[in-house]
């Protein structure tokens, strides 16, 4: 089965944040990962992925428990959760800067 691809924000907001490359390590484990240019959402780290055909961007991807939920929907529990639904930027879906 292929891995999902995971696009990260390397916009310089995202790519200084302190957790951008732990947000990186986490998602290698389940998914390709895929540098995009500045998403204009800037609030770090920045993270998108296809879900049922949509491209979804979701930011404020510093914490460990942030990080864990992203990781559970891309590796394939389907299931956006309450925490990781607030982080999602709505205005972003389906586009890709």
């Amino acid at each position: 089965m292929p891995r999902p691809t995971v696009f990260v924000c390397r916009g310089s907001t995202c790519r200084h944040h302190k957790a951008y490359h732990e947000v990186r390590e986490s998602l290698a484990a389940v998914a390709d990962i895929a540098d995009v240019r500045c998403q204009h959402i800037c609030e770090a780290p920045v993270v998108g992925v296809a879900i049922n055909g949509s491209l979804e961007w979701f930011e404020r991807m510093g914490s460990e428990k942030a990080r864990r939920r992203f990781v559970d929907l891309v590796a394939g529990s389907g299931r956006m959760r309450k925490g990781l639904e607030k982080r999602r930027v709505p205005k972003r879906s389906g586009r890709l800067r």
